[in-house]
C-alpha cells in the first residue's frame, strides 16, 4: 500500500486529527519486509535504490559548517535542519560522485570547488521512529568557498528556483564550544532532521571530544 509520513497531529473535540502526507519512499518499507524479501528472491529484480542516505556537511576556508534548511512543504521533515545529500537513485552509485551532485544541486557547488579527498564519513544515524531500517551516513567535507561567498552563491538562485527541500541555508562556527551551544541552547532536537541531530553530536565527539 501507500507510504505516509505524520505532517502534524492535534485534539479536536471528538478525537485526534492526524494530518499525513504520502511520501516518495515507499521502497523502504517493502525493502525491510521479509515476507516481500522472500516473495521477490527468485524473481532477479533488478537492483533498485538503497535504504540508505548520505548525509554530509559542508565546511567553508573559513571554519563556518553549513546546514540546510528543508522547504515548508516537503513531505520528509519540512522547515527542519539537514545537511547536504540524499537518497542515492540506485544501488550502484560512488559516495563521492553522489556527493559532488548533491552540493551542486543544493548549494550549487562545482566538483572543482570541493575538496575530493576530504570527505571524510563517522558512522550512521537511523531515525529508528519515522524510518527504521533506513540509517543515514554521517560525514563532512570542505569546500574552498568562504561563508561569505558561499551565502552569495546560494542566495543568487531566489527562492521559488531552490529545491523544495533546501529552502535556505544556516552557518554556524565549526569549534565544540559554538557546536554545543548551537545544539544544546540554541535549538531543539526537533528543529533538525534527526539524522541531522544525531550526527552533529557524532562529529562534534570525533573532532572535539564530547
Amino acid at each position: 500500500g501507500k507510504c505516509v509520513t505524520l505532517l502534524n497531529w492535534k485534539y479536536e473535540t471528538d478525537g485526534l486529527k492526524l494530518t499525513v502526507s504520502e511520501i516518495t519512499y515507499p521502497f523502504i518499507a517493502a525493502l525491510g519486509d521479509e515476507e516481500f524479501q522472500k516473495s521477490v528472491a527468485d524473481q532477479n529484480l533488478k537492483a533498485i535504490r538503497p535504504p540508505l542516505a548520505v548525509c554530509t556537511f559542508a565546511i567553508t576556508t573559513d571554519q563556518m559548517l553549513v546546514l540546510t534548511v528543508r522547504g515548508k512543504t516537503t513531505n520528509v521533515y519540512p522547515g527542519r535542519f539537514y545537511g547536504q545529500g540524499g537518497n542515492p537513485p540506485s544501488v550502484h552509485f560512488s559516495l563521492l560522485q553522489h556527493q559532488l551532485d548533491e552540493l551542486n544541486e543544493e548549494l550549487l557547488l562545482s566538483p572543482d570547488e570541493v575538496i575530493h579527498d576530504s570527505l571524510q564519513f563517522y558512522g550512521i544515524i537511523e531515525d529508528c521512529g519515522a524510518f527504521p531500517r533506513k540509517p543515514d551516513l554521517i560525514g563532512t567535507v570542505q569546500i574552498k568557498l568562504s561563508s561569505q561567498e558561499l551565502s552569495a552563491r546560494f542566495y543568487s538562485r531566489v527562492s521559488h528556483q531552490r529545491p523544495p527541500d533546501v529552502a535556505d541555508i544556516k552557518l554556524i562556527p565549526f569549534n565544540g564550544n559554538a557546536l554545543r551551544t548551537f545544539l544544546d541552547s540554541e535549538t531543539q532536537p526537533t528543529d533538525f532532521c534527526p539524522p541531522a541531530h544525531g550526527g552533529l553530536r557524532l562529529i562534534s565527539q570525533f573532532h572535539f571530544g564530547k
